[in-house]
């Protein structure tokens, strides 16, 4: 074998090999972290009872993690840190440099907890006089997921491991007090930290008396009371599970794995009990999302703060939590900015609570249904998504099967294999993970295979058998395919089929406020169309990219507004920001006209208030068209004035079929002639223009019909 054949069969058996891994996401297991273990004796120092009652905890550049293997892990030794005297000069620690400065705890629950009185108020004292509005909470749950994380980073670099959830043991090696006491040092409450008896349980006489002691960045911005809603992760695969890894021992590296995340209320906890989030002992959403409205608050194991959205699968999850290197997603598949000013609910649902009820009537420019499967299989005979837990059980089975024919496998034989999966899901009745677990490897194995027909085969069975939404499962579709393919000739990935779905789904995007996948789907087909990119689709394609960025824009701007509006809902000026979202981008005009009819511009103002009337007469229908004519004629921003001539053109149809054959006719149907010569400017204007040129029907759902295509 020559040296260039070698080569290339090592590198194919290390795609393969890698490409397994990816399969069986968020699944397997893998070797301790051999790095040696730094193990640090926790014991109580009452001699720095008196020092400052806050302590700044300054991480070095270049001293390597402490390490002391004659103290066993779990016990509490004094926390010499580096501490600020009232002239401002560093000092040290005394006991810094006698390993045998310490002493007991303190003989009394009372005078500890007097010394923590001095060092901590009670939560009661804290009680803010006014409930904090949204955006505090959500600005102080953020900046206290930072400060967590950042304790529990330098906590690790300290003690080469990351906490357990009963980090802190007694003597007898029982777990008595959580991680988030054995960072009270990287907090800056070294003085608290000091007044816990390790030897006795969370709940005893002594330590329950100082749970009233919360710190500040454990306190939940809702309830201010004792318990957190900041929890580790635990499971067998996550950063609190059961295994021991050190800050090199991240697999899937630290910026792609979850720290600690902020849980529901019904999962809170007190913060000095040693318990944490169990997720796969349920669903991994069940717990998250609730409190922020558009997504769960954690940081990723780098310390980023993150918004784990609350459209993010099962599975994405399970891969976002593990630290295992098994499925090789990034953390951009999840993260989003913690948004402070943005209201996180959907413009719709606030707008419910701001006016006046309206018809039950179905909007055209939504999508239809794209949640549920086609009538023939009714959400309520399709099948729950599996547990995370029992997803990552079926892990060593499938590898068992698999590994073998996937070894030297070309890439239409893994097509194959992807689509002799399919029909095997289907045949499993008693193994709802097994088959939910093939049909997720077989999009992964056609996806890579650069087969977008089979990939959409068993995205659409899965949407078939179980209870996952039909848009994500679309949006995940395309995104993956793209990055695996986009260097790819059109022609050989069925490049038409991508952008016809890819409109579909921008559509249903647009909807969704999901700006941002759109603009990058949009980017995927544009590639994807390959030596014809410079026709027409293609120059839409470009255009539409472009318009989806300057619509992510507005949606920013008009959360602000809307949470405005939220507080005041006669505050003219949001009202008709929120309206002009909603009509002029997003294209709802049944929900944004009355906004607009609270408009402080008096044309807009009475023009809306027209439109929601209605006429009678044609001559009156035209007048409309015609004032929404000149008000895009007025407008500079190319979404809006597309807006405005797009209404227009609705009220010309109108009245070109109910006037009679006159000047005011020709008029209208010289409106109508020059709005189909001009160049959409809007995202659904363009969407529109694209779907008739590739013959797509917008009003289809995209949960699709498996057996259809067989």
């Amino acid at each position: 074998m020559t040296n260039k054949a070698f080569v290339n069969v090592v590198c194919r058996r290390q795609l393969v090999a890698a490409l397994l891994l990816a399969l069986l996401a968020g699944c397997g297991s893998s070797s301790n972290d051999p790095m040696a273990r730094a193990k640090m004796r926790r014991r109580m120092d009452t001699d720095t009872a008196e020092a400052n009652p806050k302590t700044r905890v300054d991480r070095p550049t270049d001293n390597p993690p402490v390490a002391a293997a004659d103290t066993p892990r779990g016990q509490m030794p004094s926390v010499h840190v580096a501490a600020t005297d009232s002239a401002g000069d560093d000092s040290v620690d005394a006991a810094a440099g006698d390993p045998a400065a310490t002493v007991e705890p303190a003989a009394t629950a009372e005078t500890s907890a007097e010394v923590a009185a001095e060092l901590v108020s009670s939560i009661e004292q804290r009680q803010p006089e006014q409930p904090l509005t949204e955006s505090q909470r959500r600005e102080r749950s953020a900046e206290n997921i930072k400060k967590i994380a950042a304790a529990i980073i330098e906590y690790t670099y300290r003690n080469g491991e990351f906490p357990k959830p009963g980090e802190i043991k007694s003597e007898g090696g029982i777990p008595t007090l959580s991680w988030r006491v054995a960072i009270l040092p990287y907090l800056g409450y070294d003085e608290l930290y000091q007044q816990f008896d390790p030897n006795e349980p969370w709940d005893g006489e002594h330590n329950r008396k100082l749970l009233e002691r919360i710190p500040d960045e454990f306190v939940s911005p809702e309830r201010f009371d004792t318990k957190t809603n900041y929890l580790g992760p635990a499971y067998r695969t996550f950063l609190f599970g059961d295994q021991r890894i050190g800050p090199n021992g991240i697999e899937d590296g630290a910026a792609n794995t979850i720290l600690v995340v902020e849980v529901d209320d019904q999962f809170a906890v007190e913060w000095t009990r040693p318990q944490d989030y169990d997720a796969p002992a349920l669903h991994l959403k069940q717990g998250l999302g609730k409190l922020r409205g558009d997504g769960a608050i954690a940081a990723w194991a780098t310390g980023m703060p993150t918004l784990l959205p609350n459209n993010a699968s099962e599975q994405q999850l399970m891969n976002a939590f593990t630290h295992e290197a098994s499925d090789g997603q990034k953390a951009v598949v999840l993260h989003r900015p913690i948004t402070i000013d943005v209201a996180a609910e959907a413009a719709q649902d606030a707008i419910a609570a701001t006016v006046e009820p309206m018809p039950a009537t179905p909007n055209p420019n939504v999508p239809a249904d794209q949640s549920a499967a086609d009538a023939a299989t009714p959400a309520e005979m399709r099948l729950p998504v599996p547990k995370a837990s029992e997803l990552a059980a079926t892990a060593d089975r499938m590898r068992t099967v698999f590994a073998k024919r996937l070894a030297d496998a070309n890439a239409a034989e893994r097509a194959a294999l992807a689509s002799e999966m399919i029909q095997q899901a289907f045949a499993m009745k008693q193994d709802n993970a097994g088959a939910f677990s093939l049909l997720t490897a077989a999009t992964t194995l056609a996806t890579h295979a650069g087969e977008l027909g089979t990939a959409v085969e068993a995205m659409e069975a899965k949407i078939q058998l179980f209870e996952v939404d039909a848009y994500e499962e679309n949006v995940n579709l395309l995104m993956a395919f793209g990055k695996a393919n986009g260097g790819r000739r059109a022609a050989v990935v069925g490049g038409d089929e991508y952008v016809q779905r890819a409109i579909r789904v921008i559509y249903a995007g647009i909807a969704a406020d999901d700006f941002s996948r759109a603009s990058s789907i949009a980017r995927y087909a544009l590639m994807f169309k390959g030596e014809q990119s410079h026709d027409e689709t293609g120059t839409m394609l470009n255009r539409l990219r472009t318009q989806l960025t300057v619509a992510r824009g507005h949606y920013t701007r008009t959360g602000v507004a809307l949470a405005t509006l939220r507080a005041n809902p006669g505050d003219r000026q949001a009202a008709e920001e929120v309206g002009r979202f909603l009509c002029f981008v997003k294209g709802d005009w049944q929900a944004g006209l009355p906004l607009l009819a609270k408009s402080e511009q008096d044309m807009l103002k009475a023009l809306a208030a027209a439109d929601l009337a209605g006429q009678d007469s044609p001559q009156e229908i035209l007048a409309i068209a015609d004032r929404w004519w000149e008000l895009s004629d007025r407008t500079t921003q190319g979404v809006f004035r597309q807006a405005c001539r797009d209404r227009a053109v609705m009220w010309y149809e109108a009245a070109f079929e109910q006037l009679p054959d006159s000047l005011d006719k020709l008029h209208a149907k010289a409106r109508l002639d020059e709005a189909g010569e001009s160049k959409a400017t809007s995202p659904l204007a363009l969407v529109k223009r694209l779907a008739e040129q590739s013959n797509v029907d917008l009003s289809a759902s995209l949960a699709g019909v498996y057996r259809d295509r067989k």
